[in-house]
C-alpha cells in the first residue's frame, strides 16, 4: 500500500497566568490555581516546562502561597505573596535559584499599587504602603491614607501617586514629604515617557497641569 503524508499540528498549552512579567527575552508566570511559577525557553514565550519533551531553557517551580505582585528588581525577579515573597536569581535553567525575603507582601488584589523607583519598590500591604530596597521593607508614614482606598500607583521617578476614589495621593521620594489633591473623576494613572497622565473622562492631563 502506498503511504500517505500525514500532517500533526502540536499547539502547546499555555498556563493560566495570574500575574506575568515579561523582561530579558523571557515570560515569567504565576498560575496561583496551580502554584506554579513558569519560566519560558529564551525567546520563546510558547515553550514551558512543562510542555515540551526536552526543557532545556525552560523552567518551573512550586510555590507554596498565591502570588500578589511579580516585578523586575535590580538584577532578578521578585515575586511577592501577601505574607511575604521571594527572589528568582539566575539566567537559564542550570543556575535560577530561589532567595526567601523577609517582606511585608502585596496585599492581595493590589499589584496595581506596585512602582519603583530606582532600586526602591513601593507596594501596599495589609500594614500600609511600605518601600523595599533590599534587606527588610519598611513602612511609609502616610497615616492619611487608607490602603484598602488606593486603586493604582505610578511613578515619575522622583514622586509616587496614588490614586483613590476621591484624592490622588503624592508621595516625595526624596524628601518624604506627602500631599493630596481632590481626585475630579481620575479612573487612572500611568507613565508614559517619563511623564505622568491623568486619564480624566475621555482625555488625557499631565500631572504638571498642562
Amino acid at each position: 500500500k502506498e503511504a500517505k503524508d500525514t500532517t500533526i499540528t502540536v499547539t502547546p498549552v499555555i498556563p493560566d497566568f495570574s500575574h506575568l512579567l515579561i523582561t530579558e527575552d523571557r515570560l515569567f508566570g504565576i498560575d496561583n490555581e496551580d502554584k506554579k511559577l513558569h519560566v519560558s525557553a529564551l525567546k520563546n514565550p510558547f515553550l514551558f516546562y512543562d510542555n515540551i519533551e526536552e526543557p532545556e531553557d525552560a523552567w518551573s517551580m512550586n510555590i507554596s502561597e498565591p502570588c500578589t505582585g511579580i516585578t523586575v528588581w535590580k538584577d532578578s525577579i521578585i515575586c511577592f505573596t501577601e505574607n511575604g515573597g521571594f527572589r528568582l536569581l539566575g539566567y537559564n535553567a542550570k543556575n535560577f535559584g530561589v532567595r526567601q525575603l523577609s517582606l511585608t507582601g502585596i496585599k492581595n488584589n493590589y499589584e496595581k499599587s506596585l512602582c519603583r523607583v530606582g532600586d526602591t519598590l513601593y507596594y501596599c500591604s495589609n500594614k500600609g504602603v511600605m518601600r523595599y530596597s533590599g534587606g527588610s521593607d519598611n513602612n511609609v508614614f502616610l497615616p492619611s491614607i487608607k490602603v484598602e482606598n488606593i486603586k493604582k500607583s505610578a511613578t515619575d521617578g522622583v514622586f509616587v501617586y496614588m490614586l483613590t476614589d476621591d484624592r490622588i495621593w503624592v508621595y516625595d521620594t526624596v524628601t518624604s514629604l506627602y500631599w493630596s489633591e481632590d481626585n475630579k473623576n481620575v479612573w487612572d494613572i500611568f507613565n508614559f515617557g517619563g511623564e505622568i497622565y491623568f486619564a480624566l473622562n475621555s482625555a488625557l492631563h499631565l500631572a504638571n497641569g498642562k
